[in-house]
């Protein structure tokens, strides 16, 4: 199965490289350097699909520790135009709009590649619910921050 992200293609694939043990893996295709075909066969888990593995994501991370939640944004009103015009994600629904912001919501799984969706929105975008995701997005901004805010140069 193939996954298209941001001109990234993405090859999903079973592990068999343990002995009894199948492992769902996600391989960037940008970084591939050789590929050969081998006569090793595996049987799929009955019950298992696509679908259902990426059921809630964000991007290609399929962290299934992190459960579907719903999630509140509230993204300028500048920045809602695009987010509008090209979704972020299958459940976004706008619930409130006016001149300045739009407050949006998510059901999905708020992991890494999500956050990231924030950090590269910048100050457009702030996570109003879950606390624990405003919390944890606060922290990386912070984090950042000290990186910079004694630049002297």
């Amino acid at each position: 199965m193939y996954i298209h992200e941001r001109d990234n293609w993405t090859d999903f694939r079973w592990d068999t490289s343990q002995v009894s043990l199948l492992q769902e893996k996600v391989f960037s295709k940008q970084g591939l350097l050789y590929l050969h075909a081998t006569d090793e066969t595996f049987e799929m888990p009955k019950n298992w699909t696509a679908e259902d593995f990426f059921e809630g994501c964000f991007g290609i991370i399929a962290e299934q520790s992190v459960k579907i939640q719903p999630v509140k944004l509230k993204i300028s009103a500048g920045q809602a135009n695009y987010i509008r015009d090209l979704k972020m994600h299958e459940s976004q629904e706008e619930i409130e709009r006016n001149e300045e912001y739009s407050i949006f919501t998510f059901n999905l799984r708020p992991e890494f590649d999500f956050q990231q969706e924030i950090l590269w929105n910048g100050e457009d975008m702030e996570v109003l619910e879950p606390y624990w995701l405003r919390k944890e997005m606060a922290g990386k901004i912070k984090r950042m921050w000290n990186k910079y805010k004694d630049d002297s140069k």
